[in-house]
């Protein structure tokens, strides 16, 4: 009896370039692991060289995809593709780091999303400028006059920056 295969090893079975056989009726197929819709029996392609739209989407000229199943959907034109903007090793990472900064110096554990209720934007950009920095000083092969790890400067931009466009977005950011 074959092993059952979750989608997530489907996922990376294409992120390693390989390419995978689905059942349209047991499984769903990686496309529909990041939003898009269930596969007849399809060899997918690499995720980097899929096309703007699933294999099997069927745009019609009434503005809508008709599939081979007979089912209907809107059109993914103009649709955010977030699968293509953000790598799930990088989302991986950043979530691994953030678990590190949840215990506090003091050893008592702080909620992950603690950071929403606002850091003023000026500790944010101080901190910002400090890992860019320290990045800076990697990326001349200066890594030794850095303060922290390249890995850890990265991460440490990447969450300052996303807690200032979380400001910019609810107009709090002056």
């Amino acid at each position: 009896m074959p092993m059952k295969t979750t989608v997530s090893d489907r996922v990376e079975q294409l992120y390693r370039g390989e390419k995978i056989r689905m059942s349209r009726h047991s499984e769903q197929c990686a496309y529909s692991a990041i939003g898009c819709c269930t596969c007849t029996i399809y060899d997918l392609p690499v995720m980097e060289d899929r096309p703007e739209t699933h294999p099997l989407d069927g745009e019609t000229s009434k503005g809508y995809r008709e599939f081979s199943t007979g089912a209907s959907r809107d059109t993914a034109i103009g649709k955010l593709d977030v699968s293509r903007y953000i790598h799930p090793l990088v989302l991986k990472r950043f979530a691994e780091y953030m678990l590190e900064k949840q215990t506090m110096p003091d050893g008592t554990t702080r909620s992950g999303d603690n950071w929403q209720k606002g850091i003023p934007p000026q500790e944010l950009m101080s901190s910002l400028a400090r890992h860019n920095l320290d990045i800076w000083l990697h990326m001349k092969e200066e890594g030794g006059e850095s303060t922290e790890g390249l890995d850890a400067a990265l991460m440490g931009a990447l969450f300052n920056t996303m807690a200032l466009v979380l400001h910019l977005e609810r107009g709090t950011l002056k």
